[in-house]
């Protein structure tokens, strides 16, 4: 389950701070943990899987079609995406169509929370990304990170 509060949370300092997406993604949490998701939620990552968070407040989930299901059930993501054959050709087209400046990824050598993007993973966003034609700025999520760690629930 998702906390809504966290969610809400997130997509308020993505405006206040003026970052147009916020990309959680990665494979096999269970054994490549990505430590935000315990954060913001108690899902685990089965295949590869983006959690997008933007600016306007949109979100979406790109995910596996096994993994679809779970997603939808929640009412957590405006869309929910499962990509047929590509996880980077899926995760483009969504850049594309939100055209961002800055995306901020889970990489800080501040918070450990912040600083579970494997490189595996970030080579696959960088396709993603190149498909794409984004030329913005990618930086850490460690501020976003920070404001949802200040949220009590």
């Amino acid at each position: 389950m998702f906390s809504s509060e966290k969610i809400k949370r997130a997509l308020q300092a993505l405006q206040d701070r003026d970052i147009d997406m916020w990309i959680v993604a990665g494979q096999e949490s269970a054994t490549n943990t990505e430590p935000v998701l315990e954060l913001i939620s108690d899902a685990e990552f089965i295949g590869y899987t983006a959690l997008i968070f933007c600016k306007d407040h949109s979100s979406y989930a790109v995910c596996t079609p096994i993994d679809y299901n779970g997603y939808a059930v929640l009412n957590i993501f405006d869309e929910v995406v499962a990509f047929p054959v590509s996880f980077e050709t899926t995760l483009s087209e969504i850049i594309k169509k939100k055209n961002p400046d800055t995306i901020a990824l889970n990489f800080s050598d501040r918070n450990p929370v912040a600083n579970g993007l494997s490189t595996g993973t970030f080579e696959r966003l960088k396709r993603a990304f190149d498909s794409a034609g984004f030329i913005g700025n990618i930086i850490s999520s460690e501020d976003i990170v920070a404001d949802i760690q200040s949220v009590e629930t």
